[in-house]
């Protein structure tokens, strides 16, 4: 209160009343504002057995995800690193599984794939979508998503539910 009221005074009386003479003093110097910045559009994860990048719920939302997976989304969110260890602790156990839908040894090749991860609700549900791909030398992975037509089995999609913990839609690129 008493800050308030010397705020007023001062609005109200000349600055010659509190400083006894006619002296300026200059206004104290205004800070510009601090920029409030939104998400990285993505964050880069290297472990030794994956890399990748995870994309933040605005880049995401650009990607047209629902027509690439078929699937409804409710809305996106960012994954953190828990979450895509989780994820990666159980690819190899489901990618072994998979591996007759493989023309290469993808279980003993998967560390060298890099991914891109992105997370997204559907019917209620957290799930991650896995974008895996060899060749990263034509690519700017990390911010931009990587979608090619043919390829082989050197681009692979999965999608990764974190409630249940399990995987489906494993997609693999066709030859051209």
């Amino acid at each position: 209160m008493e800050r308030l009221l010397l705020g007023l005074l001062a609005l109200l009386c000349p600055l010659s009343w509190f400083l006894g003479s006619s002296q300026t003093i200059a206004p104290p110097a205004i800070e510009p504002p601090v920029a409030i910045t939104a998400l990285a559009p993505t964050t880069v994860l290297v472990e030794d057995t994956y890399t990748g990048a995870v994309f933040s719920p605005p880049l995401a939302e650009n990607l047209g995800l629902e027509n690439i997976t078929g699937m409804a989304i409710d809305g996106y969110w960012m994954p953190i690193a828990v979450d895509i260890a989780a994820l990666e602790e159980r690819l190899p156990t489901f990618i072994e599984a998979n591996a007759d839908q493989f023309r290469r040894d993808i279980p003993d090749e998967l560390a060298t794939y890099t991914r891109q991860y992105i997370g997204f609700y559907s019917n209620g549900d957290p799930m991650i979508y896995v974008n895996a791909f060899c060749q990263t030398d034509f690519f700017n992975w990390q911010s931009d998503f990587v979608f090619v037509l043919d390829g082989g089995d050197c681009y692979f999609q999965v999608i990764y539910n974190t409630r249940a913990a399990t995987f489906s839609n494993l997609m693999i690129n066709g030859d051209a």
